[in-house]
């Protein structure tokens, strides 16, 4: 079958493919990454390697480069529920084809660790080779009819995987030094409920709790864990938590649950503007009165995930460690980091008979977000 027939049988199933250089793996048409397939194989040769566009929302690739990587791969696969999937041979190994979400943004391929084998994991700005792709005599083949696969293809989260590649050896210096929490909050009913669902609910079945639902253990188990986090719960509360509840998934990884939650909370951290935030707070060296204000302020905005919130001049007063009725120092600095354009203040109202008071509003400057 003439290469540019493979391709169309390829969009048929909804895959993006690109022409690479016949008998290589490299290099791929120019503008590969962005442009629309049809113009990709515009002018492609008749004789022609075949590649698929890997990238967030379309397809990963896990390659096993040897039978212990490959060992690992199935039966990681096999516990998740991907029982078949589209898995091709090449020289070195087999590339195992499958949907992951929330990968971070930072990532495109990673390396697995050394205990598990040879081969990576390919996210974003990336493509793999496929059948009838042919390098050093050697032509690739799918397992099987695997390829009809790509049809309904199912997706698993970032944190099933990520401890198992070289992105988790980067986390022991991040996970003991998140953002002060300077408060705590009541969890809401639904969180210990969902943990109480998931000690015996089965793999890769939909979940859903009051008004919550999740396509899968490992995305309830996110969403927890996110909630508790922003609730002030710290590593180690957290870890307590699901230690008691002992969620299906979670305990699943066995002695590696422990490093399962701090990738996880790691990418709890990562989430919207958590970066910009946690940089910022980083550029924050001054000890004067406003220096203690803004990272008290910073912090809870990366505690809450927002640029906007609620806080009394008292309770800032309280959170830099000085009599909560002198408010006058603690208002007097936020209003010198607002002339400084830093944040803005929506003055809140007193409590009246009948009437409930608001707190004041602080809303942290884009300009935060746009320096980092």
């Amino acid at each position: 079958m003439a290469q540019q027939e493979i391709h169309k049988f390829y969009d048929e199933l909804g895959l993006e493919t690109l022409p690479i250089p016949q008998g290589q793996k490299f290099p791929p048409a120019p503008g590969w990454q962005t442009k629309p397939v049809e113009e990709l194989w515009k002018n492609a040769p008749k004789s022609c390697n075949i590649a698929i566009r890997l990238g967030p929302g379309k397809l990963a690739d896990f390659e096993s480069d040897d039978l212990v990587s490959e060992s690992f791969i199935s039966k990681r696969l096999y516990e998740l529920g991907l029982h078949d999937i589209p898995k091709c041979k090449s020289k070195r190994g087999w590339h195992h084809f499958v949907k992951v979400d929330s990968v971070p943004e930072n990532i495109d391929i990673k390396n697995w660790k050394s205990s598990i084998g040879k081969g990576e994991a390919r996210f974003r700005n990336c493509y793999s080779l496929i059948p009838d792709s042919q390098v050093d005599d050697h032509r690739y083949f799918w397992e099987g009819d695997s390829y009809i696969r790509f049809g309904d293809l199912p997706t698993i989260h970032w944190s099933d995987i990520a401890h198992y590649t070289t992105y988790n050896d980067n986390l022991a210096s991040t996970i003991s030094n998140p953002l002060p929490r300077y408060f705590k909050t009541n969890v809401e009913p639904w969180v210990f409920s969902t943990l109480d669902i998931l000690k015996n609910h089965p793999k890769g079945h939909y979940l859903r709790c009051d008004k919550h639902s999740w396509s899968s253990r490992s995305e309830a188990e996110f969403a927890v864990i996110t909630r508790l986090d922003s609730c002030g719960y710290s590593f180690d509360e957290i870890f307590s938590v699901f230690e008691i509840y002992s969620p299906g998934h979670y305990i699943e990884y066995g002695h590696h649950r422990k490093d399962y939650l701090e990738n996880t909370l790691n990418n709890v951290w990562n989430l919207k503007i958590r970066p910009a935030l946690s940089k910022y707070y980083n550029t924050i060296i001054g000890n004067s009165q406003p220096d203690k204000i803004l990272r008290v302020l910073v912090s809870i905005a990366h505690q809450l995930n927002t640029l906007e919130f609620f806080c009394s001049y008292g309770q800032l007063a309280t959170y830099i460690g000085i009599d909560p009725n002198s408010k006058l120092g603690p208002k007097k600095a936020c209003i010198s980091l607002e002339n400084r354009g830093i944040i803005t203040i929506k003055k809140g109202t007193m409590r009246m008979e009948g009437i409930r008071g608001k707190s004041t509003t602080f809303c942290l400057s884009s300009k935060i977000l746009e320096t980092n």
